[in-house]
């Protein structure tokens, strides 16, 4: 008669399963992983943006050319126009971070960055760079972003 014994299936199921338990928990990591580099992405994207706009003068229908800035909280970070952050203003951008992720260290001044009309340099400088840190908080992966007094965003490996 042909076919398998049930100990030789046993056998089989065991060393897929035991292949299974040590792939999920590295294709999980790589997932996180994934996640924090896009979410990291976005805020760079929206950081260069502001940049931009300073640089460029954007007026976004408002009567003058002014500075744009971001503000940073614990969970989330608003997108501004002007000098300084003001939570009554109606143009503000609200981005609120995916619940699993958090800013878990921040050290602009007063939490926010303004780049200046014209040049596109951060204001407020006391050091040569600043960095936030974007954080997993269930995996702990986190992603580091700087932003020098020249305005130059990049993302710490």
């Amino acid at each position: 008669m042909r076919g398998f014994t049930l100990v030789e299936l046993i056998v089989v199921l065991g060393i897929l399963f035991s292949l299974l338990a040590f792939s999920v928990p590295s294709l999980t990591q790589n997932q996180r992983q994934t996640e924090i580099d896009s979410a990291g992405s976005l805020l760079i994207s929206d950081l260069r943006n502001q940049q931009i706009k300073s640089m460029l003068g954007d007026t976004e229908t408002a009567a003058t050319a002014t500075s744009a800035g971001i503000y940073f909280q614990t969970d989330r970070y608003t997108l501004f126009r002007g000098q300084t952050y003001s939570a009554q203003d109606s143009g503000n951008v609200v981005v609120i971070l995916d619940p699993q992720f958090e800013f878990t260290a921040t050290n602009f001044p007063s939490s926010q960055i303004v780049f200046a009309r014209g040049s596109g340099e951060a204001g407020n400088f006391t050091s040569d760079s600043y960095s936030l840190t974007l954080t997993d908080i269930q995996s702990q992966v986190s992603r580091v972003i700087t932003v020098n007094k020249y305005g130059v965003v990049q993302a710490v490996d």
